[in-house]
């Protein structure tokens, strides 16, 4: 209930809200970042963006004038991942296209978005020794050292990154991080559980009734601004 009832005083207050067509906008100072973090809670949405910015992105909707490759890394899958590889390897295995030109886009890496997805999930940490991270990209190590030297920028220093993560993990994850910007997924607000109800039923008097049942218990009306708690309810 506290941290429902926060999440109403964050969504009444917040003065300023971004977009994710606006995460790797310049700022006020005229400064683009490289990296930036998208925090939530369990459930709040992160892959599910994570994969919109792909499918928009491969839709020509987003981000194309920004990147001319971007490549999902799922951290879950990356934790089982105990063969050696290279930076390159890593797109590969994350590419549909197996004959990929990787050359070209290595050589242009201001031109490459890597999402990394979970980084709360990862088993290892990536504060490794600096003596031990690569920076060339062909260079093959264990997948701990290649990611370290990804989040690091020891290697393809000039790629973007998108790191999603719980709140819980953003201490550790900012100890890797320079210059990064951060943005949180808050949720639905009361509107938006509204709308959520009316477009999952379609038929507006069983999606009012419905609400209606929900919101008679206030905790579990709380905890609908987590969309999959919606989903579920």
């Amino acid at each position: 209930m506290a941290s429902g009832q926060r999440h109403a005083e964050i969504m009444y207050e917040q003065e300023r809200s971004l977009t994710i067509g606006d995460l790797f906008a310049a700022d006020e100072k005229g400064k683009t970042p490289r990296i930036a973090v998208l925090l939530g809670a369990a459930g709040i949405g992160k892959t599910l963006t994570a994969k919109k910015i792909m499918v928009d992105w491969a839709a020509g909707k987003l981000y194309n004038e920004k990147f001319d490759y971007v490549f999902y890394i799922n951290c879950r899958e990356v934790n089982f991942d105990t063969e050696q590889g290279s930076v390159a390897d890593l797109m590969l295995r994350n590419c549909p296209d197996r004959h990929a030109p990787i050359e070209a886009m290595l050589g242009n890496p201001e031109r490459l978005l890597f999402i990394i997805d979970g980084f709360d999930e990862l088993r290892f940490s990536l504060a490794q020794p600096e003596e031990s991270l690569c920076s060339d990209p062909w260079e093959k190590k264990p997948m701990e050292i290649v990611l370290s030297s990804l989040v690091w920028k020891k290697v393809l220093e000039k790629c973007s990154l998108l790191i999603t993560t719980r709140p819980a993990a953003v201490e550790e994850l900012g100890q890797c991080l320079h210059n990064e910007r951060y943005a949180e997924i808050l949720g639905f607000s009361e509107t938006e559980r509204r709308e959520y109800f009316d477009k999952y039923f379609g038929d507006k008097g069983k999606a009012r009734k419905a609400l209606n049942f929900v919101k008679a218990n206030e905790m579990l009306f709380t905890m609908c601004f987590v969309p999959i708690v919606c989903w579920i309810v």
